[in-house]
């Protein structure tokens, strides 16, 4: 029986090349591996160098230099064993994804394109899990933010403000061995302002005026000074710098 295969091979190529590249960068954003350019280029050419041969001269070719590679990367190099792991599954979930939406078949063990509108659908799975992983990023970004978040009191010449605090690891300034908070807001108060020098990122002193207060955190009371600066900028809505001499 005489099967005819009618496909684009040009495309069929290029949507390997395509889903290599896509299939590769993954795995290498997840585990943040900095891998060398030869690392990249050397397995980008092998794996079209096996897919030619597998189109052209030996069935099913692709699929024992996947096999085989995947067992000298876990005997060699162990350290890219995860990487060709998740390269396999986003690899072949592609396939799979094409399959579904039509236009494309598995011969021999490689996809063939029959139908060039199917090209379109290669960018659909990854620009999804491009998505996702951007919301994720921003998910536990925003997670570990909250962390440093710290609801405040700050008593001012007897009265109380409650603020949202952002610990900072940066600020450790004291004055008269007492610690320096920031807060972002004016201060209107009577009391008297004292000259704060404090030590900037280029190890020049800054001059302040700040103002001595009291600051419950988690219900205990610190004695800190408190310095009004309007612009500065700080995460989630916070409006006041702590000192993270406060929580040692």
């Amino acid at each position: 029986m005489v099967i005819i295969v009618n496909a684009y091979f040009d495309l069929s190529i290029l949507s390997h090349v395509v889903i290599s590249l896509i299939s590769l960068f993954l795995p290498l954003v997840i585990f943040s591996k900095k891998s060398n350019y030869s690392y990249k280029t050397n397995k980008i050419f092998l794996d079209l160098i096996a897919y030619l041969l597998n189109l052209y001269f030996i069935p099913y070719f692709l699929l024992f230099y996947f096999l085989i590679r995947i067992l000298l990367i876990c005997l060699l190099k162990k350290d890219y064993f995860k990487v060709e792991l998740i390269y396999l599954v986003y690899y072949w979930l592609n396939i799979a994804f094409l399959l579904l939406v039509g236009g494309t078949f598995i011969y021999e063990g490689i996809l063939y394109i029959n139908q060039p509108i199917s090209c379109l659908f290669i960018l659909i799975l990854p620009t999804i899990s491009i998505i996702v992983m951007l919301l994720d990023k921003q998910f536990h970004k925003h997670l570990k933010q909250d962390k440093y978040v710290k609801k405040v009191t700050l008593i001012i010449a007897n009265k109380k403000l409650i603020v949202n605090g952002y610990l900072d690891s940066g600020n450790i300034a004291k004055h008269n061995d007492l610690p320096v908070i920031f807060v972002n807001f004016e201060i209107v108060s009577n009391l008297e302002y004292e000259s704060i020098y404090i030590q900037g990122l280029d190890k020049n002193k800054l001059l302040y005026q700040g103002i001595k207060a009291s600051i419950i955190i988690f219900k205990k009371k610190f004695d800190c000074y408190i310095i009004a600066n309007t612009n500065l900028k700080l995460f989630n809505n916070c409006n006041c710098l702590l000192n993270f001499e406060l929580f040692n």
